[in-house]
């Protein structure tokens, strides 16, 4: 696996666990992007290697889980299966032509982080380019 592998794979991780729809905070291209981010969340809940990496990664992403001889789905599988994050809602969505940027929030063990996760349009889609790293998210009051 690549040497941020293991940090990427928790990442997407985090999606697995806790059920929250934010998609509908958006209309148009921001849906799009906030339902793909969505979708991650919803697949990554029903363990489904497949539809993550066919459908819901870019190509730069699975080309980097596989760059050290592995194999997307069983990185996948690994990174569900070592999870214990929950929750995830998407915040804020950029996009710049046909890149976006989806500003998530999620629970990460008992902390509350903010992630920046990439997404590239690719084969009329939006995918999952980078997963970013956390930050401390802001404390509500």
């Amino acid at each position: 696996m690549f040497r941020g592998g293991a940090i990427l794979l928790t990442a997407l991780a985090l999606a697995g666990c806790g059920t929250t729809s934010s998609a509908t905070d958006f209309e148009g291209d921001q849906r799009a992007v906030a339902d793909a981010v969505e979708n991650l969340q919803v697949a990554a809940e029903g363990s489904d290697e497949g539809a993550i990496c066919q459908t819901l990664l870019a190509q730069v992403l699975i080309d980097r889980l596989e760059s050290g001889g592995g194999d997307c789905r069983k990185e996948i599988s690994s990174a569900l299966d070592d999870t214990d994050a929950v929750g995830l809602e998407v915040q804020k969505v950029t996009i710049t032509g046909t890149t976006a940027t989806a500003t998530v929030e999620a629970r990460e063990g008992e902390d509350d982080v903010l992630r920046e996760l990439k997404l590239v349009r690719e084969r009329d889609d939006w995918r999952i380019s980078e997963l970013g790293t956390p930050s401390p998210a802001p404390k509500r009051d």
